[in-house]
């Protein structure tokens, strides 16, 4: 399946793909806020892709959970570990749409991960921004830990504030590796570009609001509660960097309380969304 979306409201267009669930395009007016990307795409270059039933990799490829291992295969190689789920490489259902809102749902069966689920995402867009929503249902037999997230990409020149608690070192096969005091240079209490190498960690005690300023517009991301973390990703020479609001940790299943998956049982639930809102600067740096 593969298909396209575009909801208009106002000054703010969004482009949605079929293909992994993605916006492909979130505009406004003529104004890139996230990385534009191809109605072809894959999902990875996509503007922001779905992390379900968890984000980032599996360590060693293996899910232990429950008094029980499942052993997980590669999803995207050449990477050698499994990641960021299956959502974002799944073909997902329109089941709602008008100009202003669309509905999509994707039921994974429970091949490769040991999870089966319904997912669905909503997004609603209005004249002063995105609302998204996205919620996961456990409609297999067995109780199982599971996350949720979003990992979006930044149209290239902005300034980062998220402010956070945490930072975690990246350590063997780009999984977290220690929880550190904030180095300067991606502290980001106050705004500040990202510096200009290979940025690939992750920050806990996250408030939950980010903000992107480039000189001409800036756009506010408000998350629910449940999104506690984010991944921060940068490949080394790139313009663009990626922004990832996550409800647990990478490799959670490693780490004590489960880095904040949550387990569920059969029917039971898991959801949160977060709302992305433009503003565009006049020269005098006034709101317009």
């Amino acid at each position: 399946m593969g298909g396209t979306i575009t909801l208009r409201a106002g000054d703010l267009s969004l482009r949605l793909g079929c293909r992994g669930g993605v916006i492909l395009d979130f505009r406004l007016r003529d104004r890139p806020l996230l990385r534009p990307a191809a109605e072809a795409a894959a999902p990875g270059d996509s503007a922001c892709f779905p992390l379900l039933p968890l984000g980032n990799r599996i360590r060693d490829n293996r899910l232990a959970f429950g008094g029980r291992v499942h052993e997980v295969a590669p999803n995207a190689l050449p990477e050698p570990l499994h990641l960021h789920g299956m959502g974002w490489l799944a073909d997902w259902t329109v089941v709602a749409t008008d100009r202003t809102f669309a509905r999509l749902v994707h039921r994974h069966d429970g091949s490769n991960l040991p999870h089966r689920y319904t997912a669905v995402q909503t997004f609603a867009l209005a004249a002063d921004g995105l609302r998204m929503d996205l919620s996961l249902t456990n409609t297999g037999d067995a109780v199982l830990p599971f996350g949720i997230g979003w990992h979006s990409f930044v149209a290239a020149g902005a300034c980062l504030t998220a402010p956070a608690r945490g930072f975690w070192t990246e350590g063997a096969d780009h999984l977290p590796a220690e929880r550190r005091t904030l180095p300067e240079d991606l502290d980001f209490r106050a705004p500040r570009p990202l510096p200009a190498r290979w940025i690939n960690n992750a920050f806990d005690g996250w408030t939950g609001v980010a903000h992107l300023d480039w000189p001409d517009c800036s756009l506010t991301m408000t998350a629910d509660p449940i999104f506690g973390c984010y991944q921060l990703y940068q490949p080394a020479g790139d313009a663009f960097f990626a922004f990832e609001p996550m409800s647990h940790l990478p490799d959670g299943l490693s780490m004590p309380d489960l880095g904040g998956l949550v387990p569920l049982a059969p029917g039971e639930s898991l959801a949160g969304g977060m709302t992305l809102a433009p503003c565009s600067l006049s020269a005098a740096g006034d709101p317009s």
